[in-house]
């Protein structure tokens, strides 16, 4: 990896735009709404030197009826074996079927070209995630991550229902295809494919255990 003085500058003109001004607002910090005392004096079992760690167990303490809501971003992706990706779109497959009520034909010389094929095959990669279903995929990383005994810990649950975020709010909404069509199925699909998202964000809810 080059970490030269001249590449770590051009990296840091990526992110420092300008001289004066830090690029994360203060606002985005979350102590910043919690009184640092009250925090740092919350018991964290044996996690004592990390005040985020704090600031998770003193959030359900501080407000009883309070529903505290973490993200786990990226740990689909990151937990996902080959044999899942596999599975996931096998031929014939729930999800597969799903995929082509959106997808179109493959383009051919005469009603395309070239480019056109390029780009119905980046879409074909890139599609599947959006038509997966990945509870399952959750489930076994809770049980990986003996989410029970974290309960147990920190004073708190996770909820069945939720109340604030949906659980997967980035997955598609619309049935496309028929029978059942809603309309904007295929609108909502392809803005999908443009957006920065992976469908695969999960939120979890959790609430003092009583």
């Amino acid at each position: 990896m080059d970490l030269s003085p001249a590449r770590i500058a051009s990296l840091s003109w990526t992110l420092f735009q300008a001289a004066d001004a830090w690029p994360l607002s203060g606002s985005a910090v979350p102590l910043n709404e919690w009184l640092l005392n009250d925090v740092e004096a919350t018991s964290s079992g044996s996690t004592t030197n990390y005040i985020h760690v704090k600031l998770f167990y003193h959030t359900p303490a501080a407000n009883p009826n309070a529903t505290l809501i973490t993200l786990f971003m990226n740990i689909i992706a990151e937990t996902m074996t080959p044999e899942d990706e596999v599975a996931g779109m096998a031929k014939g497959s729930k999800s597969t079927k799903q995929l082509f009520k959106y997808m179109q034909q493959p383009p051919t010389a005469s009603t395309g070209g070239n480019g056109s094929m390029e780009s119905f095959m980046m879409k074909l990669v890139s599609a599947p995630d959006f038509v997966r279903p990945y509870d399952r995929y959750f489930d076994r990383v809770l049980k990986e991550l003996e989410f029970a005994k974290l309960e147990t810990l920190v004073g708190a649950t996770v909820k069945d229902r939720h109340t604030v975020i949906e659980k997967w709010p980035y997955r598609l909404k619309l049935n496309p295809g028929q029978p059942g069509a809603q309309p904007g199925a295929q609108q909502e699909f392809d803005r999908a494919l443009c957006g920065g998202l992976s469908s695969k964000e999960r939120y979890v809810e959790w609430k003092r255990i009583e």
